[in-house]
């Protein structure tokens, strides 16, 4: 039988329901609040989690990563998708917001359709004031403000020569002016509405003396318009294109800003950017160090492009020509400085001569401070080295010779995956070459002759602190790789922004590039940047933004694993992630974006900066030559084996 006790405090217990009234949850408020809440958690934590890891601020290489950098992607297979073959492509990427990038956003998409006012010279406003208060006098009432402004107007809006802009590019897809003289094209146009007012104001108001003082008016202000429009000043120079250039490469050379190229780029046609080897180009640089203007000639023969601006903010305009039409005589050019006589240009002549001497200077005579501490020995030389005795292990050799234990893991590092200090035994021999003397000291190089995997030797790069063999070490200051896979590429879905959407039939600009990848293949970053976003997103998946030099960024999405975190500073050959299948998408595949200022661009067809510093590159390569003479010649040194 059962025992019911009654007690007063009924009404406050859980789990009763008390006559006479009604309740609609058996369960009270605050539990149903906590087990929502415990739902909404437990739904969270099944969502795929990608591993997140710090980087470091010293980039750390792998086997895969240095791999990576020295295999020449114009040697990769690239498979584009069928014309027409459109089933694989993913049709819900995020749009990600200008506001992500962190970085000033000039806007290049703006450079295309805003073109500045250029402001008359004061002869021209005169003549203009001068046209339209003619125009005044000779009309009555209202028709004579009418009329005046109509020619006015029409005034203001010639322009000179032929600029293009969306409008006239469509109009004129060549990118040349008609027969036509083109100063009068844009003009013409604008004063037609002058004389249409000026002529029904004299139908009912003007006598014929009238009529001939506003056609009077009518063509100073034409006369007007016809004027040039302000030149920038400046000091011209020239640059000849030789074999294998391009403009990134020109204006890495002589150390123009990289901001300056994307304007142009920017304002430019593809047909405009194409060199010749031989084709002069000439720069007017003024006492800033700003561009101003930049003309080279195109394919059309005697005719070249011209890129001008007043300001160093202002979007380049797209002035086609006659050749040689920027100076008032052709004779003039001959006597044109050569571009590496720039001030930019000779103060990076200066910098890269101090900055070789630096590392000579560093390589042979850096010795730091002798340490203290457990493992401190003073006295210890420059170079040890020895052979590894019956029954010893490496790390009992290590001890023997004078290496501290922290020294024994950085040296089984250098060796990497072709050797191993556990594989060492006895009678092979090795040599560590330091920086200085003590125990505090960095070590320099290392030399391995073992039975097991042969003879290794390793250097340090002075420049970005990792140990590379004589022949492996492949620059990355600068570098921009094609693509983020090291395996061969497949295109699933090509960049295009008027692609149209199967189903709703809208436009659905695809802003990147989809490769076809199995989950978990490593992604490498394609140049140094930082990550400024590294997050999930319902359509996207887990993904991340890198910012790179001269206004770059990069995206990846639908990723299955995430090695970076925002703020982390990255190297180019550095895994950041894991390809997947995360997020919105009809199978395993990359999305990969480039954007210069946030606007996309074909990751398969742009120019890239990594062809734009070859100088660069050659510089590090032949200092890291520079410094491997030297350590070798002290690694094989036995005199620096004597302590001092």
């Amino acid at each position: 039988m059962l025992r019911i006790k009654v007690h007063t405090k009924s009404n406050t217990a859980d789990y009763v329901a008390l006559p006479g009234k009604s309740q609609r949850f058996i369960l009270p408020g605050r539990h149903i609040l906590a087990m929502s809440l415990i739902f909404m958690v437990s739904a969270i934590f099944m969502l795929p989690k990608p591993e997140f890891t710090a980087g470091g601020d010293e980039p750390v290489l792998s086997a895969e990563s240095r791999a990576y950098l020295m295999a020449d992607q114009n040697e990769q297979q690239i498979e584009l998708p069928a014309a027409g073959e459109n089933s694989l492509e993913n049709y819900e990427d995020f749009d990600i917001p200008k506001a992500m990038f962190r970085q000033p956003q000039s806007s290049s998409f703006a450079s295309l359709t805003e073109r500045k006012t250029v402001v008359p010279h004061a002869t021209e406003s005169s003549a203009i004031k001068n046209a339209a208060r003619a125009l005044e006098t000779a009309l009555l009432g209202s028709s004579k403000t009418t009329a005046a402004a109509s020619a006015q107007a029409g005034t203001q809006t010639a322009a000179a020569p032929f600029v293009k802009t969306p409008e006239n590019e469509q109009a004129n897809p060549a990118g040349e002016p008609a027969a036509i003289t083109p100063a009068l094209s844009t003009s013409t146009a604008s004063l037609s509405a002058a004389p249409s007012a000026l002529s029904s104001a004299l139908k009912d108001n003007a006598d014929e003396a009238a009529q001939d003082s506003a056609a009077a008016a009518a063509e100073a202000a034409a006369l007007a318009a016809e004027k040039i429009e302000p030149r920038p000043q400046g000091v011209w120079y020239q640059q000849t294109v030789k074999r294998g250039d391009n403009l990134s490469l020109i204006f890495s050379y002589l150390n123009l800003p990289g901001s300056t190229l994307n304007k142009i780029v920017a304002a430019a046609k593809e047909s405009d950017l194409f060199l010749q080897p031989g084709q002069k180009i000439q720069f007017l640089i003024d006492e800033n160090n700003v561009v101003k203007e930049m003309v080279k000639p195109l394919q059309t023969a005697g005719r070249q492009v011209r890129f001008t601006r007043m300001n160093a903010d202002d979007n380049f305009k797209v002035v086609y020509e006659d050749a040689n039409a920027h100076v008032d005589n052709p004779k003039m050019i001959a006597r044109f400085e050569s571009a590496s006589m720039m001030p930019l240009a000779k103060q990076a002549a200066l910098d890269r001569e101090k900055k070789a001497a630096e590392r000579a200077a560093l390589a042979a005579n850096s010795t730091p401070k002798a340490g203290t501490g457990a493992n401190a020995n003073p006295t210890r030389p420059r170079l040890v080295y020895g052979t590894i005795a019956k029954g010893e292990n490496f790390k009992t050799f290590a001890k023997r010779i004078g290496l501290t234990p922290t020294e024994v893991i950085s040296i089984d590092r250098i060796l990497d995956k072709k050797g191993s200090t556990a594989a060492l035994r006895p009678g092979d021999n090795v040599r560590v070459l330091f920086n200085g003397i003590g125990t505090r000291a960095l070590i320099n190089a290392v030399a391995v002759d073992s039975q097991a995997f042969g003879s290794l030797s390793f250097y340090r790069n002075l420049d970005d602190k990792n140990f590379y063999e004589e022949g492996a070490y492949v620059p990355t200051a600068g570098i921009f790789r094609r693509f983020p896979l090291a395996t061969n590429i497949k295109v699933n879905s090509k960049f295009n922004m008027h692609r149209r959407h199967p189903v709703t039939g809208k436009i659905s600009p695809h802003k990147g590039v989809d490769f076809k990848a199995a989950v978990g293949t490593p992604v490498y970053a394609p140049a140094d940047g930082e990550v400024t976003f590294a997050g999930y997103q319902r359509a996207a998946g887990y993904y991340i933004i890198l910012r790179h030099a001269n206004g770059y960024s990069t995206v990846y999405m639908h990723l299955s694993k995430i090695d970076v975190k925002k703020g982390d500073k990255i190297y180019v050959g550095q895994i950041i992630a894991k390809t997947g299948n995360t997020g919105r998408t009809t199978g395993p595949h990359l999305h990969y974006e480039i954007r210069i200022n946030d606007r996309p661009v074909d990751p398969l067809k742009i120019d890239l900066p990594s062809s734009s510093h070859p100088n660069l590159a050659h510089e590090q390569r032949e200092a890291f030559k520079s410094t491997v003479k030297v350590f070798k010649q002290e690694l094989f040194n036995d005199a620096l084996a004597k302590a001092d």
